[in-house]
This record gives C-alpha cells, sequence and structure tokens, in this order.
C-alpha cells in the first residue's frame, strides 16, 4: 500500500511539471503567458533536488530559456521577464550533475540573454526595481558552482563584465552578493585566472569594493580572497603591484577587524613579494606604508599563528640587497614602533615557531648583509645582532658572528661596534662560556675572537676593546687552554695590538690573570714574548 502510494505521488508530480511546462510552451496570448509563468513560479518554488532535476529534464529550463530569449528580441513585458527569470532561478537549483546537462543543450544561449537582462537593467531598458537583474545574477551563481561549467562561463563574452558591472551598484543588495560570489567560484578555478584578471573593469572593482568604507563585510572579504588568488599566479604578479590601487586595497584590507579579511590581505602580499620586479615598488609604497602594516600584523599576539607566519614571510620576500637599505628607512625603531629589525629579533629569538624564526633570521641576514655606518638603522642591526648572540640558539649567534665579522671588515663601521652598548661584553662572555662547557674550538669562537682582532687594528678602538673587562678575561681563558689550539693564535695579535698602542698597553698591563696568561704562554711563542715585554714596562 506504501509503494502505490508512493508511485501515485511521483506519476502526479510528473503531470503537473508536464502541465507547467507545457504551459510555458503553448501560451498563445500574452495573458497566457503571464498566467502560464506565474504558476510555474508557484509550482518550482521549493527546495527538493530531485524535483528540480525532474523539472529540468521535463524541459522546464529549455522552455523558460526560447521564451526569455523571445521576449528579449520582441520587448516583451518586463513583468514577464521578472517571472521567467524568477523560475529559471529556482528550477537551477537541481543537482550539479544536471545542471551540467542543460547547460551542455542550452548553455552558451542561456549566458547570452541573462547577460541581456544584466545589460538592459542597468542601462534602463528593463525597468522593474532590478528584480529580473536579482533573478539572473542568482542562476549565474548557481551555474558558477558546477565545475565543469566554470571555464565556458568565463569564456562567454560579456558574462564576467556583467557581474562586474553588477557590483558599480550599490542599491541592489542581494544581486551584488551573488555576483561577488559568482566571481569568486569562477576565479578559483585555474584556468580561468589569467583571463579574468584581463577583464575590463575587474581589478578595479576589487580594489574600489576593498576600500570603500561603507561595504558588506562578506563582500570586502571575497575581494580579498579574489585579489590573492590573483596574486598566486604568476602572469598578475607585476601588473598587480604595479597598480598603486592595489596596493592601495591591500594596505587597507590589511588594517581590517576581521581577521581573515587580514589573512588574506597578507597572503596577497607573500605571493607578490616573490617577484623580483615587485620588491622595491612594494617596499617603498606610501612612504613605506605598506611595509610597516606588515611588521606590526607580525607583531600582534591577537592573530592566528598562520597569519604571522604569512606576515614574516612576506618580509623575507620584500628584504632583498636591493631593497634592505630603504625597508629599514621606512620601519625604523620608534617609541611607538619596534620597527622591522627589532622586529625580526624578537621574532628570531622568541617564537614558537621554528618557520618564523627561519623567514626572520633570513631576512635579518640580508639586511645585515646591506647596511653599513652612516647608514638608518645601522646602530639599531648592531644592538640586534648582540641580541641575538645573547639568545644561546645555535643558528641566530652563528649569524650574528658572520654578519658581524662581516662588518667589522671595513674600517669605518669600528667606531660604531666598539661603542654599541654590550658589543664587547657579549663577545667576551661568549668565549669564555664555550671553554667552560667544554669546547673552546667550536668555530663560532673564532669568530668572536676574529671580530675582536679586527676591531683593534687601530689605535682609538683598540683603547676601547682593550678597556673591556670581559674581552681581557676571555683572552686569558683562551691562554690558558692546555691544548694548543687556533684561536690562541688569533689572541696573541689581539695581545700584540694591545702592546703595540700606548693607551692600550696601560690598560691591558692592569689585567694580572690576562698578565700572568701571557707570560706563561710567552714562553712558546717568541712574538707574545715581545708583546709581554711592552705590557711589562707599563706595569
Amino acid at each position: 500500500m506504501f509503494f502505490k502510494s508512493k508511485n501515485r505521488e511521483g506519476k502526479q508530480r510528473q503531470l503537473l511539471i508536464a502541465r507547467t511546462v507545457d504551459g510555458i510552451k503553448l501560451a498563445a496570448t500574452s495573458r497566457d503567458a503571464e498566467t502560464a509563468l506565474q504558476e510555474a513560479c508557484i509550482a518550482f518554488r521549493h527546495d527538493d533536488e530531485e524535483r528540480h532535476d525532474e523539472e529540468v529534464e521535463s524541459g522546464a529550463a529549455t522552455a523558460l530559456y526560447k521564451q526569455l530569449a523571445l521576449y528579449l528580441h520582441t520587448n516583451g513585458s518586463d513583468k514577464d521577464i521578472q517571472l521567467i527569470t524568477l523560475a529559471l532561478s529556482m528550477v537551477y537549483k537541481c543537482s550539479k550533475a544536471t545542471r551540467v546537462s542543460s547547460f551542455g543543450d542550452i548553455g552558451s544561449g542561456l549566458l547570452t540573454v541573462l547577460s541581456q537582462v544584466i545589460e538592459r537593467t542597468l542601462n534602463g531598458t528593463i525597468d522593474d526595481e532590478f528584480m529580473a537583474l536579482t533573478h539572473a545574477a542568482r542562476t549565474l551563481l548557481l551555474l558558477s558552482q558546477v565545475n565543469e561549467l566554470k571555464t565556458e562561463l568565463v569564456k562567454h563574452d560579456g558574462l564576467v563584465k556583467g557581474l562586474v558591472n553588477i557590483m558599480g551598484n550599490r542599491d541592489i543588495e542581494d544581486a551584488r552578493v551573488d555576483a561577488m560570489h559568482s566571481i569568486i567560484f569562477l576565479m578559483f578555478e585555474d584556468d580561468n585566472v589569467v583571463t579574468m584578471a584581463r577583464v575590463p573593469g575587474l581589478i578595479e572593482m576589487l580594489t574600489e569594493v576593498a576600500i570603500h568604507r561603507e561595504e558588506e563585510d562578506q563582500i570586502r572579504r571575497w575581494s580579498g580572497a579574489a585579489m590573492w588568488n590573483l596574486a598566486c599566479c604568476p602572469a598578475n604578479k607585476v601588473m598587480m603591484a604595479s597598480r598603486p590601487t592595489c596596493l592601495r586595497a591591500i594596505l587597507f584590507l590589511m588594517k581590517s577587524t576581521c581577521l581573515v579579511t587580514v589573512g588574506y590581505a597578507v597572503s596577497t602580499v607573500r605571493q607578490l613579494a616573490t617577484e623580483e620586479d615587485n620588491k622595491s615598488s612594494m617596499v617603498n609604497y606610501n612612504n613605506g606604508s605598506l611595509l610597516r602594516a606588515i611588521v606590526y600584523i607580525a607583531t600582534r599576539d591577537d592573530i592566528h599563528m598562520e597569519i604571522t607566519r604569512k606576515s614574516v614571510h612576506s618580509l623575507h620576500y620584500l628584504v632583498s640587497h636591493i631593497t634592505a637599505v630603504d625597508a629599514c628607512k621606512h620601519s625604523p625603531l620608534s617609541e611607538k614602533n619596534t620597527g622591522l629589525l627589532v622586529t625580526l629579533t624578537s621574532l628570531v629569538i622568541d617564537s614558537p615557531d621554528e618557520e618564523i624564526r627561519e623567514a626572520a633570521l633570513s631576512g635579518l641576514t640580508t639586511i645585515a648583509i646591506a647596511l653599513c655606518d652612516g647608514m638608518c638603522q645601522f646602530e639599531t642591526l648592531l644592538q640586534c645582532l648582540v641580541n641575538l648572540l645573547k639568545s644561546g640558539r645555535i643558528e641566530p649567534t652563528t649569524m650574528s658572528l658572520a654578519a658581524l665579522r662581516k662588518i667589522s671588515v671595513k674600517a669605518e663601521n669600528h667606531f660604531s661596534m666598539v661603542n654599541c652598548l654590550g658589543l664587547l661584553e657579549t663577545l667576551g662572555e661568549f668565549i669564555v662560556h664555550n671553554i667552560e662547557i667544554g669546547h673552546p674550538e667550536r668555530i663560532e669562537n673564532a669568530m668572536a675572537l676574529d671580530v675582536l682582532l679586527s676591531l683593534t687594528t687601530d689605535d682609538v678602538c683598540c683603547v676601547v676593546v682593550a678597556d673591556s673587562d670581559a674581552v681581557l678575561g676571555a683572552l686569558e681563558q683562551v691562554l690558558i687552554i692546555r691544548a694548543d689550539l687556533k684561536i690562541q693564535e688569533c689572541a696573541f695579535k689581539i695581545i700584540g695590538n694591545f702592546a703595540n698602542s700606548p693607551d692600550s698597553r696601560v690598560k691591558t698591563s692592569k689585567h694580572k690573570g690576562l698578565m700572568y696568561a701571557t707570560l706563561h704562554k710567552s714562553k712558546e711563542d717568541p712574538t707574545l714574548r715581545e708583546s709581554f715585554k711592552l705590557l711589562a714596562a707599563d706595569m
């Protein structure tokens, strides 16, 4: 009995669908057509996907398309056009497989008439308070959700442009949401990214949506997602970064209160920054405001780790040997902001995420290679290198010493180095620590001594180094190591420089521990013996 009832209901439903479709097809007068369309809208107003499948398979979509084409060709009534587009937006809530099948029959023609509805409504030819346009936008959204159709939709002449035009009218909220949603669905098809980026007005629309202060939050989020997806395509990177309006929109999105939107904006910067030709324009955009915004995001503790990771990667890509100086100039340490250098240093030392630490350290390395005395933020760089050396982490300490050794090669850098707060003390303590833990032979010890040797090559700086108890204590510890190590040769040379500088001699000779160690070791080395004689003369 139950199965008979189900079968009877199915047959009745099929008869109703057939009668509804026939009514649309066979309407002889405009009155008959309007009545048939009203009945269709009533019959199709439900959310049963299987029933919509039956409606489309029975020819409902095809009949509605043909009627719409006829009405547009003959300038039929706006009311009937509105009913037809409404009915289409209902029946295409069928399954995606059925949408594909129907599109195969009428797809190209359907897209043409829907585009015409949009165009005529926007230019005022169809005057129905944007209802037909709203229904057309909903139908296009349903079609754009189907992966198999996305490429065909974008290929259709004028369709994406029509969606862009809808976004330009703020009086049609529902249609704008559906149009933007359709653009997102279509854009996230790999084959469409380049084509859509070249659609006239699309990028301009995305940037306008991003910066308009009264825009809906959801639409603004979608604009961020769209720009990120466009930026992922190599063919779009230079084109986007060369447009100040794009960079302005990205900057605006990064200041959003919505963290999802912020994440899209940072991801966009990260993608654009991978292109070498973009780095300089992005770092210097609006006097560095884009760069400062990324630095600020990297310091925030109220965002997801993934956003922080992307912001640090963005900085890693943006800071190159060409842009490093400008980047430091645009994002200096100040009372209100930590600045680029301090931010990267803090991330290297404190971040629990290894990927963040590595990217930040890479950025610092690039900056350290580019900066020298007299340049903006050079003193800040030295202080950051000292903090890295104090961190105790292997990679940061090695990088710090390598950078300091490279910087110390240039004599013009020496004065700033010996006057950097804590630099000499930290170098001395680092050497002593390695000796105390049984690793005097570490390559980092040799690097630290190389730095000290460079700093003692001129009299003025040599005096400052000789005045550091930490340095003199470290040299003492190096000399009293029983084994003969190569680092002792470097220590001999540093002591020799002290001995050859009158003011340094006075200070060095007062350190009893170092003098005793020098005396003991001088028995094995004639050069050190001569140095000791000079030092002893001032005792």
